[in-house]
């Protein structure tokens, strides 16, 4: 019950982990740990929803969405990828980067509006395959060791949290740092000898893009707005 009220604070913080529910919902060998997960979830959630919605209103409450809507393409972001790729290593002058009233350094120019597309779809892709996984979970756990259950629901979670990462177009660097809770979490479990090699190179990983990602942003943030063109 805990665990699903503090995936409620999460959805109500930032929206996405809401998602982060549906994993949860994998059947436990201790009877009725899921159905509390949802309640959890339900209550915190919705009691924080309903705190908005009469303290601050309607327009307030559905805000994230509309924001998120209006925002542009972030220069972080993997869809952005291919256009600063043509920004940055060719002499192309079409693609300008700037900071958007959102505070993010954000792309124009030719392209943009299909990568937003892409993004889109991409997102939308993440929620349907959100709803798979939870379904094959739900099917296929019913009767599997506490332990095969904590590790497919941790691995599902993390999952989930790299669709959202990956199909973002506001990706910003501190989204990386979600990454290390589910990998932090499987490192700790005793898990399976051959999902631990894994886990390891996944756990380097992360904290080299974690160093790689504190240089370029905020250091070299600058730098990559001044040096187009190839230079």
């Amino acid at each position: 019950a805990v665990a699903g009220g503090f995936v409620g604070l999460g959805a109500a913080i930032k929206l996405w982990p809401a998602l982060l529910i549906g994993p949860m919902l994998a059947p436990d060998p201790r009877r009725g740990s899921a159905r509390r997960r949802l309640v959890g979830f339900l209550v915190v959630g919705g009691a924080l929803a309903a705190a908005s919605l009469i303290t601050s209103g309607w327009a307030r409450s559905a805000s994230p969405i509309t924001w998120q809507s209006e925002r542009g393409l972030q220069i972080e972001s993997v869809p952005a990828m291919p256009l600063m790729i043509l920004r940055t290593f060719t002499d192309n002058p079409s693609w300008n980067v700037f900071l958007s009233d959102y505070n993010a350094l954000e792309l124009e120019g030719p392209g943009v509006g299909l990568m937003l597309k892409v993004a889109t779809a991409l997102t939308a892709a993440t929620i349907l395959a959100t709803v798979l996984l939870t379904v094959r979970l739900v099917r296929n756990l019913r009767r599997a060791p506490q332990a095969v259950v904590v590790e497919a629901v941790l691995l599902a979670v993390l999952t989930v949290v790299l669709a959202t990462v990956i199909s973002n177009k506001t990706l910003s660097p501190q989204y990386i740092c979600w990454l290390g809770g589910p990998v932090a979490a499987l490192l700790v479990l005793r898990t399976s000898g051959w999902l631990r090699r894994h886990v390891l190179v996944l756990a380097v990983s992360f904290v080299l893009v974690g160093a790689l990602t504190q240089f370029t942003y905020p250091w070299g943030a600058y730098g990559i707005m001044a040096i187009p063109l190839g230079s």
